[in-house]
């Protein structure tokens, strides 16, 4: 048997990161009234798998809620409120989100430039290699036309080609994610209308890629329609949508578009479900 919860560094914590009581007791799987007593010293908190329940939940140690290890040190840094306006569906998006890996709604925000980063990036890294395999064909496809001097011709490289892998490499250079900079013009000597600016682009591309990728164990976990400049079309974790919606698919099509504002629903009603789809249902008609 486990030693105890010491309750002070539970109620500690939890009061570090900010988190109510009931929505420790929901991401721990375990009910408001078992932490409380736990808190409270009247329930000793010794069993090995609430401990891992509660760890998870705080993000420490089991031997840590024990006093067996120390509470990590605090580390301040400055805090600030960022007002930016973003789509209700993104919102909505990062609500589901946290309910599903179980994390508060800052913490998704504050790895937002860092997961943008990393597919910033690895896009970019991607269509190196890529022009990089294209230029190795094109070398290969010349060197050929050498070899057969009567098709006079056959293997130089059209001047409509070497100027669009400039203007990769041009765009490559400048990070241009959305490859912008790769002009109407020379799309237009390739006999390319361009496609369509927010579904076809380099980033949109890798975005609903990686997309399709995770959803293959995990169906209707994220779908890119499309990507620019100004703002994401995607659908993310369905399945949380209809399971906050009741199973009720027209509902959970109204979350995940944005319909429903999904933030300003009273966290209690995550608990009682009745009351939830009478909100939800309210929304749509105002």
């Amino acid at each position: 048997m486990a030693l105890p919860i010491r309750p002070e560094l539970l109620k500690e914590l939890r009061r570090r990161q900010g988190l109510r009581l009931h929505t420790l007791a929901e991401r721990a799987g375990i009910s408001k009234d078992s932490v409380w007593r736990i808190e409270n010293g009247m329930q000793p908190g010794n069993r090995e798998d609430t401990q891992r329940r509660l760890a998870r939940a705080l993000g420490v140690e089991p031997g840590i809620l024990t006093g067996e290890r120390p509470l990590p040190e605090v580390v301040e840094t400055p805090r600030c409120r960022w007002t930016v306006e973003i789509g209700q569906a993104a919102r909505n998006a990062a609500v589901l989100a946290a309910r599903r890996y179980r994390v508060p709604e800052a913490l998704i925000v504050e790895l937002a430039p860092l997961l943008f980063v990393l597919a910033a990036e690895e896009s970019l890294g991607r269509r190196r290699a890529v022009l990089a395999e294209l230029e190795t064909a094109l070398a290969k496809a010349a060197e050929a036309g050498d070899d057969m001097p009567h098709l006079a011709g056959i293997g130089e490289i059209p001047e409509a080609v070497r100027a669009a892998v400039a203007a990769e490499e041009r765009s490559l250079s400048a990070r241009d994610l959305f490859a912008q900079d790769v002009d109407a013009d020379t799309l237009a000597a390739l006999g390319d209308g361009g496609g369509d600016p927010g579904a076809d682009n380099p980033l949109a591309v890798f975005l609903a890629e990686n997309a399709r990728r995770a959803s293959i164990g995990a169906p209707s976990l994220a779908a890119v329609a499309r990507v620019t400049p100004s703002g994401i079309d995607a659908t993310l974790c369905g399945a949380e949508a209809l399971e906050a919606a009741g199973g009720d698919a027209a509902l959970a099509e109204a979350i995940l578009s944005g319909r429903v504002a999904l933030a300003e629903m009273p966290r209690a009603l995550w608990q009682d479900e009745a009351a939830r789809l009478e909100w939800i249902q309210g929304q749509l008609k105002t």
